[in-house]
C-alpha cells in the first residue's frame, strides 16, 4: 500500500511531466487528487505504481494516466491484441489441436486460464480432427477474434481495483440469493407436460461454443 507522502511523489511527478493540465490547480485539487490516487492504488506498492507509471509513459501519452490505466500496466495485460491473440493460438494449435488424436483433459488444463474460456476442449479436438484443407484458417479466425473479446473484457475488469470489485460481489450477493430462492421454488409439474431444464455441465460459453462445433461439422458435409 502507497502512503499519503508517496501519493503527493506521484502527483508531484504528474505535475512535473503534464505541466498545463496542472495550471489551474488548488492546492486542496492536488490533495483530493493524491487522496484518490491512494485509495484506488492501495493494492499496490509504491514501486509497482513507479513501474506502472513509467510503462504508461514510455508510450508518450498527452495525458497522466489514470487509475486504472497504471494499474492495467502493472498487471502486464497492455499489448497489441492482435499479437497476444496470435499468440495463444500457437500455443493451442502446439498442445492440443495438432495432437488431437493425443491431447487429454490434463493438456489442455495446462492451457492457461483466459485460454480456457475462450474455447472449450470439445471444439479443439473438433478442429483438430477436421479433414477440410480450410479447417485450420476457420479455426484460427474464430478462436482470435473470441480470444480478443475475452482479453479485453479481463483486462477491464482487472483494472478495476480490488476493494471496488469485492464491494461490487458483496452488493450482487442479495440479489442472487434472492434468484435462488425463487428458482428453488418453482417445481416442474409433469401433468402440464412442464419438464425440469437437464443440467448438460456446459455454461453459456460452452454452449455456444458446443453449438458452433455443431454447425461446423454440419457445414463440412
Amino acid at each position: 500500500m502507497i502512503t499519503r507522502e508517496q501519493a503527493f511523489k506521484i502527483i508531484g511527478l504528474f505535475q512535473t511531466a503534464y505541466k498545463e493540465s496542472y495550471r489551474d490547480s488548488t492546492p486542496e485539487e492536488i490533495e483530493q487528487k493524491a487522496a484518490i490516487y491512494r485509495d484506488i492504488l492501495q493494492d499496490y506498492t509504491f514501486e509497482q505504481v513507479q513501474a506502472g507509471i513509467r510503462a504508461y509513459m514510455s508510450q508518450d501519452h498527452q495525458y497522466e494516466p489514470k487509475p486504472g490505466q497504471i494499474i492495467a500496466r502493472i498487471r502486464g495485460n497492455i499489448g497489441n491484441l492482435d499479437e497476444l491473440a496470435a499468440e495463444a493460438w500457437g500455443e493451442v494449435w502446439k498442445k492440443i489441436v495438432c495432437r488431437a488424436s493425443v491431447a487429454t483433459q490434463e493438456d489442455y488444463n495446462a492451457l492457461p486460464e483466459l485460454t480456457r474460456k475462450t474455447v472449450p476442449f470439445g471444439l479443439l479436438l473438433t478442429w483438430g480432427k477436421a479433414e477440410d484443407p480450410g479447417a485450420e484458417a476457420f479455426a484460427r479466425r474464430d478462436f482470435m477474434n473470441d480470444y480478443k473479446i475475452v482479453l479485453e473484457r479481463e483486462q477491464k475488469r482487472q483494472a478495476i481495483p480490488k476493494a471496488a470489485l469485492e464491494a461490487l460481489q458483496r452488493s450482487a450477493e442479495p440479489e442472487k440469493l434472492e434468484e435462488r430462492t425463487a428458482d428453488s421454488a418453482i417445481t416442474p409439474c409433469i401433468g402440464d407436460r412442464q419438464t425440469a431444464k437437464k443440467n448438460t455441465g456446459y455454461t453459456d460459453s460452452e454452449e455456444y461454443q458446443r453449438k458452433r462445433a455443431a454447425l461446423y461439422e454440419r457445414l463440412k458435409k
